[in-house]
């Protein structure tokens, strides 16, 4: 009785320590795609990417991930699944899954970096669709364009990867093609599917992100005796300072950070053509 109570035991603190491990995953991917977008949305519009980014707080860019990216590929997830259940005693795939246990040769790989380049050239129109309506400098196009080719790929050959290990995993034991079906269509390996379909969709999901449009913003702050203004685009805010993006056609553009102490008030969105501040002009 006790050997089986401790096998039961382990097998909990087994299945705790990778539900820990898949949700400090997931929390990583969600922080580092939010800081990337963000990133890219400045660097878009010719503001300082890097350095803003890494002064603004992790939950900020966590949120960011959560809402412009994590959302939509659950969405994207949900669908699949509902498209599952639909399709009753669906098969598992075929194709792009023995070539991961094959002998590594360059026709095996030749497919499955084309099977992966395919969606990656899909995301890379995608953000060439979206990026020219912040600008058409190629310049700037080029590198961001080839960085959205190489991550999409480098995610779809992850994705084929798991794919292919959950196939694998229906597959075991060489039983029978109901059995096979019935291991495929279990709710574990759906759920674990519709995370692979997820994970796929995250650079479509950042690509996205990073052409929402910024929000107009005025701050109104004290500097001495006098209140000043400045206009722009919202950049992000945290406990102790507000941060806003140059406008216009200068390059390159400044981002201003403003104490929260010395604003008076924030103005987000509203009438572009009201030259003062509420309270001054009051």
């Amino acid at each position: 009785m006790s050997e089986v109570g401790d096998g039961r035991g382990t097998d909990v603190v087994t299945r705790l320590g990778q539900l820990f491990g898949l949700a400090a995953g997931i929390v990583a991917l969600v922080y580092v795609a939010g800081g990337g977008a963000f990133a890219l949305r400045l660097y878009l519009r010719d503001l300082p990417s890097l350095g803003v980014t890494s002064q603004l707080p992790r939950d900020y860019l966590i949120s960011i991930g959560l809402s412009q990216i994590l959302s939509p590929a659950l969405g994207v997830a949900a669908i699949y699944v509902i498209a599952r259940l639909l399709w009753e005693n669906a098969p598992p795939p075929t194709r792009f899954v023995d070539e991961w246990e094959a002998k590594r040769s360059w026709r095996g790989w030749s497919k499955l970096f084309a099977a992966s380049a395919l969606p990656a050239a899909v995301a890379t129109g995608f953000a060439a669709h979206q990026m020219l309506s912040f600008t058409s400098d190629w310049r700037k196009l080029l590198p961001s364009l080839l960085v959205t080719f190489l991550v999409t790929m480098l995610i779809a050959l992850v994705a084929l990867n798991l794919r292919a290990r959950l196939a694998r995993r229906a597959r075991r034991e060489e039983a029978p093609d109901e059995v096979v079906c019935e291991r495929w269509n279990e709710r574990g390996a759906v759920v674990r599917m519709a995370l692979v379909v997820a994970l796929a969709t995250v650079p479509f999901g950042v690509v996205f992100a990073a052409t929402l449009p910024m929000l107009s913003a005025r701050v109104c702050f004290t500097a001495g005796q006098h209140v000043r203004q400045v206009d722009g685009v919202l950049v992000g805010e945290t406990g102790t300072r507000t941060f806003i993006g140059e406008n216009g056609k200068k390059h390159p553009k400044n981002v201003f950070s403003i104490p929260e102490s010395e604003i008076i008030e924030t103005t987000i969105g509203g009438n572009p053509k009201r030259k003062q501040c509420l309270r001054v002009a009051q």
